[in-house]
């Protein structure tokens, strides 16, 4: 099927900007905890007869039932492109340049930038195995 594709894509919540500094160090150190937030977050895009809300690992399974050649070729886009030490630099400098008088309110801790990176590479493994 030819034609553009709008990204699918996670609103924010999965990086968990939502969670407390407790609870970041909580997810850090219990991996069901950790596993249990992947889990939960459902796409904003429904599927089947009854327009069910679905976890994004679900909905690009069922997306690749319909249009494997498509999702394939996507995802191995992605793993050959993945690159796991420039997120975490990425990560790790988001708030290089922030000026020094904003960093207390607004800078990422060490401890959130490292969950940043750990629930970007468990996303970026289970997209992985849906074609492998």
């Amino acid at each position: 099927m030819k034609g553009d594709y709008a990204p699918i894509y996670d609103s924010g919540c999965c990086l968990a900007r939502e969670k407390t500094e407790d609870a970041v160090r909580q997810m850090l150190n219990d991996r069901t905890m950790f596993d249990s937030f992947i889990n939960r977050g459902k796409s904003e895009i429904r599927w089947g007869d009854k327009g069910e809300k679905i976890n994004h690992f679900d909905l690009v399974s069922n997306i690749r039932m319909e249009f494997p050649a498509i999702v394939e070729k996507v995802i191995n886009n992605i793993i050959s492109l993945y690159d796991e030490n420039k997120i975490r630099n990425i990560v790790f400098n988001i708030d290089k340049e922030l000026p020094e008088e904003f960093r207390e309110e607004y800078a990422l801790s060490s401890q959130r930038k490292e969950l940043i990176c750990r629930l970007i590479n468990e996303r970026f493994l289970r997209l992985k195995n849906i074609v492998l």
